[in-house]
């Protein structure tokens, strides 16, 4: 036991009592005491005048109830501070969920905002398909109406030709039937016997059979050619009679009445006669009438011309008797030699024009018969559209016009576009950075977390990355914006896509890519670096992702080389343009995958992250040349592990995925569905890629449909070709991506990318779109 003395009172306590006023402190202790409730520390006393006495038991009891006080008290206070603590780090999460839920709203707002301008558009389609669909069913219904109008007239023309026919059924039997007609058969009157007495055969079924039908077609052969005998002497009777008929009005129309004006009234009423004839027979189809009826106007027609030149003659005759009668000098009269030689200079001038117009008849009829050849008919559609090609032109030059100013005021809409997103950029980054702030201000951070923070300070402050490979053929149009935060060009630039994607808070990054042999050369790769900055700045991108897929020996100066590339790049992105990303891709794993030895902790350190290609993982040659999953799960997941175990931060990854798979030809599959490609060492294995578009066309016509692989974690199916050889095609569907989307979420890492983006069926097909949607679906993992 230590001892203990006075002296170690004042080491330890203030001097409150001392050896001079122990009675002074008795009586302030006693009275303080008392005051709280305490029993008096004397000694009741029997006297007024007896001085009390100090009651040890009393200070005893006093001194343990202070005790047990203190330690009350003491507790008190400890469970008040745990208390405090506790309830400061529920204010601390609440501030967390407060600035998450926060967050969501933001993201359903603009998710809102996206769906409202969906079902926009989707109004829009509808009231267009709605139009196209009632001038479809116009169209049908005039289509209807054409057909029923058509069908009345065929019903029409059928029955009239029913008619004939049945006007020329009842002809023909009535010719064959008439015995009298002397023309169809003849009697025998007077008949005689046989010569040599005999008599005739006996009367059987064969001499009684009458073959009426081989008479019907005898005789109905022979009046179907004498028909068509007297037709054409018909016609070609009607052909002479129209030709008289026409010289005798040529020959009657006054011609030379007006040099000279003997026309009298008798003359035109002559003339106007034949010409109402002419017109009557141009009128009617001489053609289509009977025969009698033919013969009757001809007839009629010829008698009363006959009889107008008739007196037409007469009168020329009389007024040359009056003439001579008057008399006439001889220079008035033609003589006969050159009346002879006009006529025959006449006629020999008429039959020139008759053998040009037939030839010119003769030329028209085989244009019309042959079909035209191909100079004819150009020249002859040039001839016709040469007006049309006229306005053509007119519309042409002022479309052109149109065209400059569209593509004018298309350049200004660009460059304002670009200007609007860069001034929203600079916004985001001043807002997440003035987020980050009163962040750091509100909450406490360790040394490492305060290292990550200010590692992103960069980035916009999203917690969810997908990065998007994007190679052309204007499919961007049809991407889930709502995700996208990074598009890689690896195509070329469209301004179009850059300024839809800086509209939608999205980032566009140019692709980067040098032999690693040059860039050991220092001023090489600083002029390099230099050219990528112009570039990236004359395009308005924001950043570069550098696809060095080349092989490099550890610890070569190739390995030291890209390391400083990406270093540099980093810095001079970073410097020249404020908020831009530079990022590296990397194989699925970091132990020398397909000989690229790189440093990958040091890349990682010095761009902003890294891109994981986890994807064409199949390695035949250790695999014993058996088909496999591009992307096998487990060991896509090892390769996260083992770049996380060399001291990468998770948030410095982003997984890459394939949205297309592979083509395997197989020489032998097994019960089991094991696919073998060839022997070993695989040389002559034949694979190819293929698209998810086009693996989902084939998937629903294969031999095996979808299956399902629960090792690998990815599904496959099997077809023929049409040489019967077996096919196995392994890819990934958003089954297997939604697992890959979930250890995302759960290891940390900073976001998913494909490649690539444009593997997917955008057309306007319902089971595409369904299809398609999945797929980007697939990429957010189920928090």
């Amino acid at each position: 036991m230590l001892h203990y003395s006075p002296a170690d009172d004042f080491r330890y306590f203030s001097a409150f009592c001392t050896e001079e006023n122990i009675e002074q402190s008795i009586s302030y202790l006693d009275q303080e005491l008392t005051t709280f409730g305490f029993p008096s520390l004397y000694e009741e006393s029997k006297g007024k005048e007896t001085k009390r006495g100090l009651n040890i038991v009393a200070v005893l009891n006093c001194m343990n109830e202070l005790l047990v006080l203190q330690r009350k008290n003491l507790l008190a206070q400890e469970n008040v501070e745990t208390q405090n603590l506790k309830l400061g780090s529920d204010m601390d999460h609440l501030q967390n969920c407060y600035a998450k839920l926060k967050e969501q709203l933001e993201t359903s707002r603009r998710e809102m905002i996206g769906l409202q301008e969906r079902d926009r558009q989707l109004q829009c389609k509808n009231r267009n398909l709605h139009q196209l669909l009632k001038n479809e069913k116009d169209e049908v219904q005039k289509l209807q109406n054409i057909i029923a109008s058509r069908a009345t007239q065929y019903n029409h023309d059928m029955k009239r030709k029913e008619r004939e026919y049945n006007k020329l059924k009842e002809r023909l039997h009535q010719l064959v039937m008439n015995k009298k007609d002397k023309k169809i058969a003849m009697e025998v009157l007077n008949y005689v016997g046989r010569a040599d007495g005999k008599r005739g055969s006996w009367r059987t079924g064969k001499t009684e059979a009458r073959n009426e039908d081989e008479m019907y077609k005898i005789l109905l052969n022979d009046y179907e050619y004498r028909q068509k005998q007297i037709l054409m002497e018909n016609a070609e009777l009607k052909k002479v009679l129209q030709q008289m008929k026409k010289e005798m009005i040529s020959l009657l129309s006054p011609q030379k009445q007006k040099p000279r004006e003997r026309a009298d009234d008798s003359t035109g009423t002559v003339i106007s006669d034949i010409e109402e004839d002419a017109g009557e027979l141009s009128r009617e189809s001489i053609w289509d009438l009977s025969c009698e009826t033919v013969r009757e106007q001809l007839t009629n027609s010829i008698r009363k011309q006959w009889r107008i030149l008739k007196s037409h003659v007469e009168k020329l005759d009389n007024q040359v008797s009056k003439v001579h009668l008057e008399g006439f000098n001889d220079e008035d009269v033609i003589s006969r030699q050159d009346h002879e030689q006009e006529t025959e200079k006449l006629e020999l001038e008429i039959q020139q024009c008759k053998e040009m117009i037939k030839t010119q008849q003769q030329l028209l009829q085989q244009q019309l018969a042959t079909a035209c050849d191909d100079d004819t008919t150009s020249l002859l559609r040039d001839c016709y559209l040469l007006e049309e090609k006229e306005r053509l032109k007119e519309e042409w030059s002022l479309f052109k016009e149109q065209k400059k100013n569209f593509e004018k005021e298309r350049r200004s809409f660009t460059e304002a576009a670009i200007r609007l997103g860069l001034e929203r950029k600079a916004f985001e980054e001043e807002r997440a950075s003035w987020l980050k702030q009163q962040f750091l201000n509100m909450t406490t951070f360790d040394h490492q977390n305060s290292e990550n923070v200010k590692l992103f300070s960069a980035f916009s402050g999203s917690e969810y990355f997908v990065f998007v490979f994007d190679v052309g053929h204007k499919t961007w149009k049809y991407y889930d914006w709502s995700q996208i935060t990074t598009v890689v060009l690896f195509s070329n630039y469209d301004p179009e896509l850059m300024c839809h994607a800086h509209a939608k808070g999205a980032r566009v990054v140019l692709k980067g890519d040098v032999p690693v042999k040059d860039i050991i050369n220092a001023t090489f790769r600083a002029s390099w670096i230099a050219q990528q900055v112009k570039l990236a700045k004359t395009q308005y991108t924001d950043g570069i992702n550098l696809d060095i897929e080349q092989d490099v020996a550890h610890s070569s100066p190739e390995y030291y080389a890209l390391t400083a590339l990406v270093k540099e790049t980093t810095d001079s992105f970073h410097h020249e343009i404020k908020g831009s990303q530079v990022t590296f891709d990397v194989p699925w794993g970091p132990n020398c995958v397909g000989a690229r030895c790189y440093n990958y902790t040091g890349i990682a350190d010095a761009c902003d992250f890294l891109f994981v290609m986890s994807y064409d993982e199949r390695c035949l040659a250790c695999s014993q040349c058996i088909a496999g999953a591009n992307s096998p799960y487990i060991q896509t997941l090892t390769g996260y592990d083992d770049f996380i175990k060399i001291g990468i931060n998770p948030k410095k990854l982003v997984m890459g995925i394939p949205w297309y798979g592979y083509d395997f030809t197989c020489q032998n599959l097994s019960v089991d569905h094991v696919c073998t490609t060839a022997k070993y060492p695989c040389r002559d294995a034949v694979h190819h890629q293929v698209t998810y578009q086009k693996i989902m066309k084939q998937v629903n016509s294969s031999t095996s449909g979808r299956l399902w692989d629960k090792n690998q974690q990815s599904p496959y199916y099997h077809y023929k070709d049409q040489a019967g050889h077996f096919h196995q095609v392994w890819y990934d569907d958003p089954q297997s991506i939604s697992l890959k989307a979930s250890y995302v979420q759960k290891r940390g890492i900073l976001g998913i990318g494909m490649w690539h983006a444009n593997c997917l069926d955008y057309s306007g097909d319902a089971i595409a779109k369904q299809q398609t949607e999945e797929m980007w679906k697939a990429l957010k993992p189920n928090l």
